[in-house]
């Protein structure tokens, strides 16, 4: 699994002692390292306004949280049917900055669903009627980013499964 598995969740939510190394390997360090840069990218590509991001917490589940790196601001260039109504709030950005092959997979195929979950999650956090992914590859200097709609069933899903975890 390449994102971790339920125990990891846990020790990462409760700050437990992990009996287990953290992984802090190459690609979370590039991660780190290009997130400001990507950030400044998206934003001249896109011409949408963002802002640093708070950890976001459920107001019915304060257990369901999260962070995402950056939040829009603005709805500038964004899709009409990408806004909802009830919903024109900031939406959350994710950046990620993958290997070479793993790039062209994504630019190929789409989001991976752990991806799309994640990012689903931040946008019910959010209250917003959209999120988008910014992703980069240093290797090629290459920015792709995918805008991704609000999708009430598979955020009843999470909701669902974060409660069933916590009880």
């Amino acid at each position: 699994e390449p994102y971790g598995c339920r125990r990891m969740l846990w020790y990462e939510k409760t700050g437990a002692e992990t009996d287990f190394p953290i992984n802090n390997n190459e690609h979370i360090r590039r991660g780190q390292f290009f997130e400001p840069i990507v950030a400044r990218l998206y934003k001249k590509t896109t011409h949408r306004k963002l802002s640093k991001a708070p950890v976001l917490v459920d107001t019915e589940f304060p257990f369901i949280r999260g962070m995402p790196d950056r939040v829009i601001l603005t709805m500038k260039d964004v899709p009409s049917h990408l806004l909802v109504p009830g919903f024109q709030r900031p939406a959350p950005l994710e950046i990620k900055c993958p290997s070479r092959r793993v790039f062209m997979k994504l630019r190929q195929e789409g989001l991976s669903e752990a991806m799309i979950l994640q990012l689903q999650h931040y946008i019910y956090l959010l209250g917003a009627s959209f999120g988008s992914f910014a992703i980069f590859c240093a290797e090629i200097a290459e920015m792709i980013h995918f805008d991704q709609e609000r999708k009430e069933e598979i955020i009843r899903a999470i909701r669902a499964e974060a409660k069933a975890f916590w009880e």
